[in-house]
């Protein structure tokens, strides 16, 4: 899936979160458990991803027609990481894509690698729920290692990281 990948409007952060809802859904329709079942709409509240919007965190894959496909928050800090050693690295929180919206997440995965490395990232850093066995699958074919558990309220998540290969000079 080709895209464009930006940061975030104003505009968006509604959008991001009715995805959300639909994401949440799908979920409920396909028997999953992750963010249906670990209070996710309550932790991550609408004002959470404005706030990351006037941080500058919050960024956007959009299709060639313009409709957002998919969000992602970048942090550079990330508490559940804290007892591991640290790292120049992107911490990506709250991946959401459109279900219909076929590759996109790989594309978003690699539009966040491109950069990381324009902003001298060593290493990129998630974590995914430990139950999921397709989205823990999905990681590990994108390069993303397991490295440790993280546990916040109910939901109980697998760190898992890429380091990024050198950029050419």
């Amino acid at each position: 899936m080709d895209g464009i990948f930006q940061r975030a409007s104003a505009c968006d952060v509604s959008h991001i979160y009715s995805l959300i809802r639909t994401r949440i859904a799908w979920m409920d329709d396909q028997g999953i458990e992750s963010w249906n079942k670990t209070d996710y709409l309550d932790r991550f509240p609408e004002a959470y991803f404005l706030k990351k919007y006037h941080t500058g965190e919050l960024y956007v894959l959009r299709g060639s027609d313009g409709e957002l496909h998919v969000a992602v928050v970048l942090l550079t800090e990330d508490k559940r990481w804290d007892g591991l050693p640290p790292a120049h690295a992107y911490y990506l929180h709250n991946l959401v894509s459109a279900p219909d919206a076929h590759g996109a997440g790989r594309t978003i995965l690699h539009c966040v690698e491109t950069l990381a490395h324009q902003n001298g990232k060593e290493v990129l850093r998630l974590d995914c729920i430990r139950g999921n066995k397709a989205i823990n699958r999905f990681y590990e074919r994108a390069g993303y290692l397991a490295c440790g558990e993280c546990k916040d309220g109910p939901y109980h998540g697998i760190l898992r990281e890429k380091r990024l290969a050198a950029t050419p000079q």
